[in-house]
């Protein structure tokens, strides 16, 4: 196991765009015995079972574009009427691999037949772009929604571990200080700092734990936050480069009972915009 992430981080670490990327998917395809035995060890060795039980399936680093509003996620979900029709068309050969990762929205409709609702819910966001509501173009309906996605090419998702699960078992490790989790803590780290070198426009991480890895790794960083709404929920961000990086201890795509909206999120992050720099 040690041995193939020790690789996997080496060429994450190299990754420097959207070919560097196919690439890392090319050696994946050309690794699928070694992804089988890396994730039977890795269950066992962090007693991840049932739906935190990673699967031995083809890894899902990145979907969609990298280059406008990207999500950073914890890991890509595994569902058990859909994740064998990906695997499936995946498995044809690296270029079906490829192309279904690079251009997802237009494809993974087609393949599993139906559009994953957590994906819907996240288009709504492009407009923390600049401008991003009249690139990303209006729709009238879901079908509308995911081929904008895909022709605009202003949305993509970016995993800290490529590995599939129904459920994350990975996040609440990532923060330990157990010499064995270390691993743990490397790829997440090299996997934060491949997506920032591939510059999005913005780099947005809602979930606790993401928030917290973004800025222990990032702490020389000049954050700034404002709470959201009336809550006491507070949107961070703070400017790399090329990159504005967002974030927000909260899983804003999948929680329904949030005492907040996209426009109080929205609403902050301009605020934090406009905030001069010393």
């Amino acid at each position: 196991m040690y041995e193939f992430i020790a690789e996997y981080q080496k060429k994450l670490s190299a990754i420097r765009s959207e070919e560097d990327l196919a690439q890392l998917y090319r050696w994946f395809w050309n690794s699928k015995e070694k992804i089988r035995a890396a994730a039977k060890e890795i269950n066992e060795s962090l007693n991840l079972a049932g739906k935190y039980e990673i699967k031995p399936d083809l890894p899902c680093l990145s979907v969609g574009s990298t280059k406008g509003l990207l999500l950073l996620c914890a890991n890509p979900a595994w569902k058990e009427k859909l994740s064998p029709l990906e695997e499936t068309h995946c498995q044809q050969s690296p270029e079906d691999y490829i192309d279904l990762m690079f251009n997802y929205f237009g494809k993974h409709p087609k393949v599993v037949g139906r559009r994953v609702r957590w994906w819907s819910n996240t288009f709504g966001f492009v407009r923390l772009l600049p401008n991003g509501l009249e690139r990303f173009g209006i729709a009238r309906n879901s079908a509308e929604k995911w081929q904008l996605a895909h022709t605009s090419k202003l949305i993509g998702g970016w995993e800290l571990f490529p590995f599939h699960s129904e459920s994350d078992g990975f996040s609440p490790r990532i923060l330990s200080e157990k010499p064995d989790e270390k691993w743990l803590r490397d790829c997440a780290k090299e996997s934060v700092l491949a997506a920032i070198k591939m510059s999005p426009e913005v780099l947005l991480i809602a979930s606790k734990v993401g928030s917290q890895i973004v800025h222990r790794l990032l702490p020389d960083a000049k954050w700034r936050t404002q709470r959201v709404g009336s809550t006491k929920i507070e949107l961070s961000y703070c400017r790399l480069n090329k990159t504005e990086v967002f974030t927000i201890p909260y899983q804003i795509f999948s929680a329904w009972r949030r005492k907040f909206t996209r426009e109080d999120i929205l609403k902050a992050a301009n605020f934090l915009r406009g905030m001069p720099y010393d």
